[in-house]
């Protein structure tokens, strides 16, 4: 039972009591459980007391349930002999009944002292959002860091209460893009000409960050203070991936965001005020949030439905199992046209040289990304969608793809199929390499991840390795993201193979307007 509830039954209890007693007794001349001499004539207020005070009435009580077994009997006789008492021989009845009292008002004020309130703390800190201002408790926690570069074993944010923005990156040692972006942080505090104090934070303990420090040697560079033992600090950012980024400004959360917030362009826009302007804004919960939330639906209903993007959640999917209502959903967040079809055709991956438009009035720019596309989140912003559908429980994977494949064409008004297709191609020939390279050494690596990332480039014509050469020829390794594919092509011929045009069958998208 809530402790407030049962200290108001137990006063409701004693009131009730005390006012039972005097309203029974009242053309008495004994008061039960007072003994006090009530004449036979309406008392006056000043023979009263306040029944609705609590503790007033519990020792008002108390006094004469103590009384020694000699009572006022009337104005003229002011005792009586114990014989002439109507409670004679009760009197120790009355001393049990104040004992018991006395016990309940002690443990009520007891439980009254450990009952912490809402707003005290005691429950552990509010969970901060945008727009929410930083308490005072936040800016004096004490912080402890490790190889502080002032040389201060604890910092606090305080410390940094007058710098135009802080930044707290929540991160983990397990989390490379977390590391990468400890340095490139560094790198940006060290760049920006605005006051800024950006902030590595942990839950990990500092024994554990020490002995990573010492092999690592971005994090043991770093001039950043690199906070430890940060379990209080999180309470208030409460997240479940990393990284997780929190910016301060002005005394106020402006921003929370991931790897993709670290950004020269994305910390001017947020000193100047243009946080509105962020393709992304960081929550881990909203994921758990049915895109239909906010609609009047009964339980178990079942749908289907399709949305642009949402600025909240990575891409990402998410499946729940409802076993009360009988329903499973599941729902895709912020995925590409491509990445639709590759779960509905099961395809992983889909070449974007097997994709076939024509007859639609998409490009592929519109379906899929490509880094040649430029910025992600950007892309996203413009070209990604949500799905999400409710089914029954026992629905089967198969009829789960049919579902979505069904909406993509009945949403988009388009039809896609999947089918072997003759196509044109470049078939690979050559033969494997001799010598010592083989896939230890690292500064080499196979001939089919450069095949793969030339067939993954927008309208190139594919390349096919009947024979599987690719796996067992090796080259120099190095970037391949910003390569053409003229200069991919020119690596492959430097490999020793060959590109011979030729016509076979491959499975392809075929995607047309209706």
């Amino acid at each position: 039972m809530n402790t407030l509830k049962l200290l108001t039954l137990v006063k409701i209890y004693i009131n009730t009591y005390i006012c039972q007693a005097l309203a029974r007794y009242s053309c008495r001349s004994y008061c039960k459980g007072a003994g006090r001499v009530l004449k036979k004539i309406r008392l006056l207020a000043s023979d009263f007391f306040p029944v609705n005070t609590c503790l007033f009435s519990a020792f008002y009580a108390i006094r004469f349930e103590l009384a020694s077994g000699f009572h006022r009997c009337d104005p003229m006789k002011t005792r009586c002999r114990l014989d002439e008492n109507p409670r004679k021989g009760r009197s120790w009845s009355g001393v049990g009944r104040g004992l018991l009292l006395c016990t309940i008002l002690v443990s009520m004020f007891s439980l009254w002292a450990q009952t912490p309130r809402k707003d005290s703390g005691a429950m552990g800190p509010k969970p901060l959002q945008i727009g929410d201002s930083i308490p005072d408790a936040l800016w004096n926690l004490t912080l402890n860091t490790v190889r502080p570069a002032n040389g201060k074993p604890n910092i606090t944010l305080d410390d940094f209460r007058d710098k135009k923005l802080i930044v707290l990156d929540f991160w983990n040692t397990w989390c490379g893009s977390c590391i990468t972006g400890i340095k490139h942080g560094g790198q940006l505090q060290g760049a920006t000409k605005a006051d800024i104090e950006i902030i590595p934070v942990t839950e990990q303990k500092s024994a554990e960050i020490n002995n990573f420090l010492s092999k690592n040697e971005i994090l043991r560079n770093s001039k950043l203070h690199i906070v430890t033992d940060a379990g209080t600090i999180a309470e208030y950012f409460p997240h479940t991936l990393v990284p997780h980024v929190v910016f301060i400004k002005n005394n106020k959360v402006v921003h929370i965001g991931g790897f993709e917030s670290m950004t020269a362009d994305n910390l001017n826009s947020i000193l100047n005020d243009q946080v509105g302007g962020l393709l992304y804004v960081k929550n881990d919960q909203a994921i758990q949030t049915s895109l239909l939330a906010s609609m009047d639906t009964l339980s178990g209903t079942k749908y289907s439905m399709l949305s642009r993007y949402r600025k909240d959640v990575l891409p990402s999917t998410f499946k729940e199992v409802d076993t009360l209502n009988g329903t499973q959903r599941i729902a895709f967040f912020n995925y590409s046209i491509k990445e639709l079809l590759e779960y509905t055709f099961s395809i992983q991956p889909l070449a974007l040289n097997t994709i076939d438009l024509t007859g639609s009035r998409f490009s592929l720019e519109d379906i899929a990304y490509h880094n040649s596309m430029g910025d992600k989140i950007e892309w996203l912003s413009r070209y990604a969608l949500c799905y999400e559908q409710n089914v029954l429980l026992g629905a089967s994977e198969k009829e789960l793809k049919n579902n979505l494949l069904h909406d993509i064409s009945k949403f988009l008004r388009i039809d896609v199929s999947f089918a072997p297709t003759k196509v044109k191609i470049y078939e690979l020939h050559g033969k494997k390499k001799t010598g010592s390279i083989n896939g230890k050494n690292s500064q080499y690596t196979r001939l089919y991840y450069l095949i793969d990332a030339y067939n993954r480039l927008p309208n190139s014509m594919p390349i096919v390795d009947k024979k599987g050469l690719s796996r067992e020829i090796y080259v120099p390794k190095r970037n391949l993201s910003k390569l053409n594919s003229e200069q991919l092509i020119a690596l492959i011929n430097e490999a020793g193979c060959q590109l011979i045009r030729s016509v076979t069958t491959i499975n392809t998208i075929h995607i047309k307007d209706r």
